[in-house]
């Protein structure tokens, strides 16, 4: 009974769809040509029509390029990042050699001051803090040309002003140099 139902089916399918068959197929023919125009593209004389494939190559492209583009971008920042360390470096060493020329300078005449100005034949003791420490004028190897109420220093205290001075100089020209950063 199935069969014959089918059968008749069939046949009216056919008597119904008969006439609009090639509309059919014609719809179907210009959907896949369609389809594959625009998955493939065309290029006939006068139109040309990217497809798919073909915007897909040229975005993977452009990806590639901005890639290549970010790769090398990054290596001349790297290279310009240790051009820079390289020149701070040279500068701090020739700053360091040129800070201990002048604290050389500075202990020279630190030492010439100290020659020239000395009160004692014999080299001063170390402040403690007491009177007692101190020489004072008119005791033996005291010049008498010492004023009352002269401070004595020693030798190791001028060294280290004349240390603390060449710094403090050293500072101010680095800070002099440095460009206004606000």
């Amino acid at each position: 009974m199935i069969g014959l139902w089918a059968g008749v089916a069939l046949a009216w399918l056919r008597k119904v769809l008969a006439p609009v068959l090639p509309a059919i197929a014609g719809v179907v023919v210009g959907l896949l040509i369609i389809q594959t125009v625009r998955i493939e593209g065309i290029s006939i004389w006068p139109i040309h029509i990217d497809g798919l494939k073909a915007e897909i190559a040229t975005a993977r492209k452009s990806v590639q390029d901005v890639k290549d583009a970010q790769a090398t971008a990054t290596k001349q920042w790297q290279d310009a990042v240790q051009h820079q360390e390289a020149a701070s470096r040279m500068a701090a060493a020739v700053g360091e050699t040129e800070h201990g020329k002048e604290v050389a300078a500075a202990r020279a005449a630190g030492a010439a001051y100290a020659d020239a100005h000395r009160v004692c034949a014999a080299p001063a003791r170390r402040d403690t803090g007491d009177a007692a420490s101190t020489p004072a004028p008119g005791d033996p190897g005291v010049r008498e040309s010492v004023p009352d109420g002269s401070v004595v220093v020693s030798e190791g205290d001028v060294q280290a002003c004349s240390d603390s001075a060449a710094y403090a100089v050293a500072l101010h020209n680095w800070l002099v140099d440095q460009p206004n950063q606000q």
